[in-house]
């Protein structure tokens, strides 16, 4: 039987993954080390409650989706991805993504 410490470490892998985060990717959105979010991951290391809620911050789902796994997101993977590159810039940066992303729609849906 799995322990909640191999549960919870399954469950933010799969949810990183999901997002399309590298672990370093997730170690710069939780100010955590990316060597003690793979450990938490396979289970060489059991994450305290404080650093759950950090790293469930970082991957933006709530604290109990770390513990109990979801069958099915109703978010799409590629909104997921979208969300999580946006999450690694400032402001100022995620409106000029915003911006080449709709010039990008704009050209592709005239394109058709």
């Amino acid at each position: 039987m799995k322990t909640i410490y191999q549960a919870v470490g399954e469950n933010i892998r799969a949810k990183r993954l999901q997002s399309g985060l590298t672990l370093e990717d997730l170690a710069e959105l939780s100010g955590l080390h990316a060597s003690y979010i793979g450990q938490i991951e396979r289970n060489s290391k059991k994450a305290s409650l404080d650093t759950v809620a950090v790293l469930a911050r970082g991957l933006n789902v709530p604290v109990r989706r770390l513990f109990f796994a979801e069958a099915r997101t109703r978010r799409s993977t590629v909104t997921e991805k979208l969300e999580a590159i946006l999450r690694l810039n400032d402001p100022r940066e995620r409106k000029i993504i915003l911006g080449v992303l709709r010039q990008l729609s704009r050209a592709l849906r005239g394109s058709t």
